[in-house]
């Protein structure tokens, strides 16, 4: 199990550019190709983070609010079958990351959201 998934459990975005973005940050990722999570889907990412993540899930959807509508829905579904948290929100982080998306996330900014996640 790589160190990264060991620290931040499995790190679920909502599309392809984002889960590249973070594969050049050093982190695995999967890709919801949506911003919306089907139970299927959820059943599914909840078995990849206990295979390989050390059984949690790190939510990273769109910060804005189609994503954060998205994020409940998730944090629903995965909250049933595995632990999960959130990296960020409009509201996070005194609102710096609002409107944003992880595909946009610079070392210094994934390094935050890290630390956040480690200490808070």
């Amino acid at each position: 199990m790589s160190e990264q998934l060991k620290a931040l459990g499995l790190v679920v975005v909502a599309g392809p550019n984002d889960t590249i973005r973070l594969d050049t940050l050093g982190v695995p990722g999967v890709a919801l190709c949506s911003n919306r999570i089907s139970r299927k889907q959820a059943a599914k990412v909840a078995k990849l983070a206990r295979e390989y993540a050390g059984g949690t899930v790190t939510i990273l959807l769109d910060c804005d609010a189609e994503g954060e509508e998205g994020m409940k829905q998730c944090l629903g579904y995965i909250a049933q079958l595995c632990p999960v948290r959130l990296a960020w929100t409009s509201k996070m982080y005194g609102g710096k990351f609002k409107g944003r998306q992880p595909k946009s996330l610079t070392e210094a900014e994934l390094s935050e959201i890290k630390n956040h996640l480690f200490v808070g």
